[in-house]
């Protein structure tokens, strides 16, 4: 999805809290991704700094466009025991009005022929 970037984290979060990210796309629909990465390289040590959790150089305001890397799957925040995975939302028109994002997913996947 294409957008603006809304909201990253510029500092580690503190204890039990997560790397996150929220797109704005330009659909007017919301797009949240958490648990992204908080292990330096070659460890579990839950003691990354932001450049591991999202794409180089990446700030509240940037422009994506649909296939650009935004950030990196993880386990932060209460996801530890469950392992890296993304947890990912959409909210359509505004927070609160989150659906599942499955189909959507699926759709994308069709598109592009896989």
């Amino acid at each position: 999805m294409s957008g603006t970037v809304d909201w990253v984290s510029s500092e580690r979060p503190k204890k039990e809290k997560g790397y996150e990210l929220l797109l704005r796309g330009d659909d007017g629909n919301l797009y949240f991704y958490a648990h992204l990465n908080n292990d330096d390289p070659g460890t579990r040590d839950n003691e990354a700094p932001p450049r591991y959790a999202y794409a180089r150089g990446l700030k509240n305001g940037d422009r994506v466009a649909a296939g650009d890397v935004v950030g990196y799957v993880g386990d932060s925040g209460d996801a530890e025991a469950a392992g890296p995975h993304l947890h990912f939302e959409i909210h359509i028109g505004k927070w609160g009005n989150a659906i599942d994002p499955a189909p959507s997913l699926r759709a994308a996947l069709e598109r592009r022929g896989r």
